[in-house]
This record gives C-alpha cells, structure tokens and sequence, in this order.
C-alpha cells in the first residue's frame, strides 16, 4: 500500500509542470489558429498538441521529466521549433512566448508538415493519421475511430461532428457513393497518409463555392511511395472451431488509370461490405439532390428476427465472400471514365427464443417462439460513369448502375407447441440511368440540366407449411400450407432544370422539372392442398396499378448579413394521381404549397443558434394504397388505404451549437416538433395464430425530442470525455380488436458517455457506455 500511495503521489506532481505561452507575429500581433504540438527530442513521437486561441495564448501540460521539442507551425509563418528540457518533477510553469517571422508563399506550393496532427485550410481539415494510431489498425475504418471529432457508428457509418458523412472518396475518387462502408471495411490501413474533412461539399466539382451545401464528405488521401506502382496486402487468420477470415487489397496507380480491388471471406461474423442496400440504392438514405433519388420498388417479404444490441461478430454466424474491383481511366484530359464490378454472397445463421404476452381489448394469451433462421444472400452490382468535360466551365455527366440479387430465408420454428416450416425468395432486379450537363456561369451562377430513367422489379414469394388461419377461412378444412406471391414493378422517368446564382449576401436557386412514377403491384394469397394451390381470393388480391405525376418549381433563397442568415424555401407541386384496383379506376389532381422558413444566428465564430419551421404534404405511396391483404410472416397480414390523398403536417427545429476543430470543448443541443394533422395509423385484430392489420386515417400526431451532445479534451490525461443525452417523445391514436380509438405516448430515453485516449502512446483504451429505456403509456 505505501507504494501504491507513492507511485500515485509521483505522477500527480509530475502532472503539474504546465508550458504556456503567447504567440505573436513580428509586430507584436496575437496570431490564433497556430499548432503547437509538443514531441520527443528526435521528433519522431508527438506528445501533445494545442492551437492557439483568438489572443495567441496557447497552454499544453507535460507529463514526465526529459527532453522535448516545441513545434510551432501556422500558414503564412516561418515555422520554429524550440528545445524544451524538464529536469525536476513538480518544476513551476513554464512560460514560453513566441514570434513568429511572416513568410511569403503560393497556396499551390505550400507544402504540410507530415508531423502536424490538424490542419485546417478553409473548407477542408486534413488530419495527419500517423499521429493518431498505434499500429494496431487493419482497415480504415480502424483509423476513423481513432480520430478526434469523427464518430464510427456499430452498423458502419461515418459522422463528423454529430453530422452524416456523404461520401468517403479515395485520392478525390467517389469509388462507392454512399455504400462507402464497403470501401471503409476493407482498405487497409496501412497505406492511408492523411485523412480530409471536406465540409460544404458538393458532387459536382463546378458547383464548388457556388451551390449552397451543409453536406460533409471524408477524403483518403494515400502515402507518396504507395502511388507509384502495384501495391497491395493478402492476409489469412484461422482459428478454433474453424473459424476463419481471409483479406486481399490490390491497388495500383498508374498516369491515365487507377485499379482497387478489395477481397474478402470469412465465417467468423465480420460483415465486410455494410448494408449492401446503402450501395444498390444510394440515394435512398440521403436528401434528394437529383431527381429521382430515392425512388424504388417496394419488399413485403422476408424472414426477421430481433437481434440484440450487440457487435455483430458476437452473435453472427456467416459464410461471407465479397470481391470488387474499381477501375478509374482517363483516355484525355477531359474525360475519366469510372467502373464498379462487385459480387458478394453471404449466410447467417440467427437462433433465436421469444415469450410474447399479449394483454389487449377482448383478449389475453401467451406465444413462445423457438426460431433456426438461415438467410443467404447474392448480389451482383455494376455501376459506370462517364465524366466528360466541355471546357472550363462546362461538364456532362453519365451515371448508370445495374443491379442483380437473390435473397433466401430459410426458418425453423417451434410456435407454441407447432413444428413450423418458413422459406422466402426474394429477386431484384434494377437498372438507373443519368445524365446531367452542368454550366458555369459568371458572376457565380450555374445551370444544370438533368434526366433520368429507373426500373426496379421485386419478384417475392413466402411459403409456410402450416394453417394456423382457420378461423379466417371456415370453409377450408384440408389446407396444409400457403403461399404469399407478389410482383411488383417500378418505372421512374423525369427531367429537371436547376438555375443558380451565389453572390455575397445573396443565394437563389430555381429548380424546375416533371417526374412520372409508375408502379404494378400482383400479389395473391394460395392456400394449398396437397399439390394443389387455389387462391384464396376477396381480401387476399392485389391488382393494383399507380401512376403519379408531378410537375413542380422550387424556390431556395438565402440572404446573409453581419452574422445572420435568412432563408426561406417555397415549392409549388402539382400532382396527377391515377389508380386502378381490380378494373377500377379512380383519378386525382392535387396542388401543394410548401413552404420553409430558416434563422441562423452566429454572434460568434464558435457559436451559432439555428431555428427552422416547415409546413410539408407527403403523399400516399403504392403500399399504402393496396386494399387486399399480404401475409407478410407467418402469423401477419397487412394491407393499405384505401383513397390517394396528402397528409399536412408541420415541423419546427432549433439548435445551438458551440465549438470549433481548435476547441477542447464542444457542446451541441437541439429539439424538435413535429405535428401531423392527419396521419396513417393501424387498425389491428389480434388473436394467438395470427394478426390482421389496416392502414386507417386519423387526426392528430405528435412526435417530439430534445438531444444533447458535449466533448471535453482533458490536456493533463492526453484523452477526451463525451457525454451524449436524447429523449424522444411520440403522441398517436390506434385501434386493436374493434376498440375504441386508444391513445399511444411513448417515451424514450438515451444516455451515455466515452473516456477515450486521443493521443498514442504504449497505453491507449476506450471505455463507454450506453444506456436506453423506453416506457409505453397507453
């Protein structure tokens, strides 16, 4: 115990020798922003590191008695660095005041310290990865999680400062869109130099500090040695009960081309490609930027399970194999030409045991699940790009993809006491083709000119070897299984014309176009007998066809001045909307204002408040016009409404956020109300072998949240403190078994925290925690 106390009692005297300063240019001016970054004599390790503030002071704390030299680094500044020698624990502050000596250069000359850890240069923050890592890291996104201010969720995604990373780009190269994980799972680590932060980004490079863009993209930029050749890295792991996992990268840079091929098979639960929905439909995810995004056939079908909230590889029993190879060429100068080829396929094994009790109106009983599942998965994607360039300000741009996939679930299941035998096919078959012309004008204005055409098909078929629906069936005596088959179609064409003008104060935008969405839904319920299938007809078909038509002009303007913005969005749409159910057709005309009001407040540059209102009509989809039932798992049926129509409702932001990249202290807090003056709720029946549920209209939705982020670097531990908080409450009405409409609040808390190190060294660790409770009122 006496050592235990001493060797404590050593490290906190130690912990207090503290080196501060003020940093001045060559007339005695206080210069903000410069790093200082503290490192061992040979300057091969950095200790810690700081930016000056708004008054040139700049304060970092040293640890350990040695030898140590002060680096300080700033655009625009000779750089210095000054030797810094502790002698003696507990030894008083050191004070060390700096001048820095102006230097002239040319921004295309400048070259970065590889040593300095950030480096921020207007919209872009490199950060220098060999500061950050120990060298335990295998693939890149290993590295993102160690940087300060980019946070890797569990499933994958990227965000930078609470807010969702667009892309995750390679030398400047878009390789994935937004099915970036797959690239963030599988590029080894080691060959990644420097990481780039791009905030306002925007995926077409003419439209660089002209559009208006929130959005934040991520850069991989490669170490010099690795682009001058083939390079690459195979690995293979084995371990106990055969588990294994088996990596290949091949890279190779060449004057006109470029070529990335990742490899990847496992059976240990390591998912190597992300959502491999996030690739096929990329702009499903993300706000529409183009027309068209977003658009896609419905599924109904597929076997689920709940999973637990776990890292996937504990739970996770697979067989997975992916291979991509991107290919890059630039024939001219004005021309690059793109090229994706991808294949995976994969299984997982899920075992699963559930007790549900159901305490509802006119009924009250008790359900055991027992469930095997096994789903396989394959899936063939190609995607090519052509980007052409008509001259300094002009470019044409043609995207088109093609997908291909086969998806089986095949289950096991003891319900109650009944042996239960499921399996679901699923194909999908999908084509996108784009192009859009951009032109940049003078004076900051564009033009921009878009068409494209989408065909999805989602052919679905669901088999169950058992009949536990007698009671919706009387007359059926000798059913012994069923069948759900659909078949639903997708066809997407429209045009779009964006005009837009950026100057100072002043942002406008005008978008103007037409879409046609046209989708066929078939879908029948078979109730079999032996070899002998016969539809079950009434409430169980399907025949639907929806065709939407949308002609609309948008309208974005912001004015900035002193340190507020104002801007206001107005959208004008009016719809055409035809349905045919079963021969009858039924024809609707709607016009649509929404409009948009947003209020931005900077009093400071690391401090801004933000409040927005919208009043916004969503329409009705095709799922949710179907009128004929889908048995959607083997105790489920659901089905639509009945009448296309729009559902108004209003919603209102405010936040606050504090912080900078040069901050130790971030803090981010924000709410939002949404009201829905009429909403889409259910109308279930419930019994123990089955569930029918109905869309039914209703008046009076409110959903409602409040989140809170903070982040503390602690200079004495070398480490950060984060603390995060949400509470989301949701308001609505629905029915079950012929009650009366029941009233639904439903709340829900999250919290946790993460003390994590921030700068390597022989001991580096992350712990944290999270916690969520949910709490049902009806």
């Amino acid at each position: 115990l006496p050592f235990i106390l001493l060797f404590l009692f050593t490290l906190e005297v130690v912990s207090q020798i503290n080196l501060n300063g003020t940093i001045l240019d060559s007339e005695s001016n206080p210069t903000p922003g410069i790093a200082v970054v503290l490192k061992s004599a040979d300057k091969n390790n950095v200790i810690a590191y700081t930016y000056s503030d708004d008054n040139g002071f700049y304060e970092l704390s040293i640890k350990l008695i040695g030898e140590y030299s002060l680096s300080v680094q700033g655009m625009g500044y000779a750089s210095r660095d000054i030797p810094i020698a502790i002698t003696t624990p507990g030894e008083a502050a050191i004070q060390k005041n700096i001048t820095l000596i102006a230097k002239a250069f040319e921004l295309k000359e400048v070259e970065i310290n590889a040593e300095t850890p950030i480096l921020i240069k207007e919209d872009t923050i490199s950060i220098n990865t060999k500061v950050f890592i120990d060298g335990t890291e295998e693939v890149a996104e290993d590295i993102l999680k160690k940087l300060p201010g980019i946070e890797v969720a569990n499933d994958g995604s990227i965000s930078v400062q609470g807010k969702q990373v667009e892309k995750v780009l390679v030398e400047g190269d878009d390789l994935f869109e937004q099915g970036y994980k797959l690239l963030t799972k599988n590029l080894n680590a080691g060959v990644i130099d420097k990481v780039q932060i791009l905030e306002h980004f925007s995926d077409n490079p003419l439209l660089n500090n002209i559009q208006d863009s929130d959005k934040v993209a991520l850069n991989l930029t490669l170490k010099v040695d690795q682009k001058s050749t083939l390079f690459g890295n195979a690995s293979l792991g084995l371990g106990s009960e055969n588990f294994y996992e088996g990596k290949m990268n091949l890279i190779s840079f060449q004057e006109k081309s470029k070529y990335y091929l990742f490899a990847n098979a496992n059976n240990r639960g390591v998912d190597a490609t992300g959502d491999i929905f996030q690739l096929v439909y990329p702009d499903l995810f993300t706000a529409p930027p183009y027309i068209g995004d977003g658009e896609s056939a419905d599924r109904y079908l597929g076997i689920t399970l709940p999973t637990p909230n776990l890292k996937q590889s504990r739970f996770k029993f697979n067989n997975a194999e992916l291979a991509s190879i991107n290919a890059i060429y630039n024939p001219t100068d004005k021309i690059k030409l793109k090229a994706l080829a991808y294949f995976a396929s994969d299984e997982n094994s899920f075992v699963s045991e559930s007790l549900y009790q159901f305490d509802v109106p006119q009924v009250t009983f008790t359900n055991t699940e027992v469930y095997k599942l096994r789903k396989k998965t394959k899936v063939g994607y190609g995607k090519w790009d052509a980007l052409i360039s008509l001259g300094k300000d002009e470019r044409l741009d043609y995207i088109g993809r093609f997908n291909k996939g086969e998806f089986l679930d095949r289950a096991s299941l003891l319900f109650n006491t009944e042996s239960v035998l499921e399996n679901a096919t699923i194909e999908t078959l999908f084509t996108d083709q784009r192009i859009t012309y951009t032109r940049r004008l003078a004076n900051k204005g564009a033009l921009q000119f878009t068409g494209r055409y989408i065909y999805d098909e989602k052919p679905e078929q669901y088999n169950v070897n058992a009949f536990l629906y007698q009671e919706l069936f009387p007359e059926q005596t000798t059913i012994e299984a069923v069948r759900q088959q659909n078949s639903n179609k997708l066809n997407f064409a429209g045009v779009e014309g964006t005009y837009i003008l950026n100057k100072s104060r002043n942002y406008l935008e005008l978008n103007s176009g037409v879409s046609v969405r046209n989708q066929h839904l078939v879908g029948d319920l078979y109730l079999i007998d032996g070899d002998n299938p016969q539809a079950a007809g009434g409430e169980y078909i399907n025949q639907m066809k929806n065709q939407l038509d949308d002609f609309y002009a948008k309208l974005n303007y912001k004015y900035s001045f002193q340190k507020i913005q104002l801007k206001t969005e107005l959208a004008f749409h009016q719809y055409r909307n035809t349905t045919v159910q079963r021969g009858r057709e039924s024809r609707n005309a709607l016009f649509v204002l929404i409009p948009r009001l947003g209020f931005l407040w900077q009093p400071k540059p690391k401090v801004n408040f933000i409040v927005s209102y919208k009043h916004d009509s969503s329409s009705l989809t095709t799922r949710d016009l179907r009128t004929g039932y889908v048995l959607s798992s083997y105790r489920y049926f659901t089905r639509g409404h009945t009448g296309f129509q729009m559902l108004p409702g209003n919603y209102w932001f405010s936040g606050l956020n504090y912080g900078s990249w040069s901050d130790s202290f971030s803090l981010s807090v924000s709410y939002f109300l949404n009201n829905n003056k009429e909403y889409l709720s259910t109308n279930r029946r419930i019994t123990p072998n089955y569930s029918l549920s109905e869309n039914i209209l209703l008046d009076g939705k409110q959903f409602t949240g409040v989140s809170l982020s903070m982040s503390q670097y602690l200079k004495d531990l070398s480490s950060s403190l984060r603390a995060k908080f949400s509470y989301n409450e949701n308001n609505y009405e629905n029915r079950i078994n012929s009650s009366e409409i029941r009233s639904l609040d439903i709340q829900s808390y999250t919290f946790g925290g993460e003390f994590k190190s921030i700068v390597t060294s022989t001991f580096d660790f992350v712990i944290g925690s999270e916690w969520t409770r949910s709490v049902v009122n009806t």
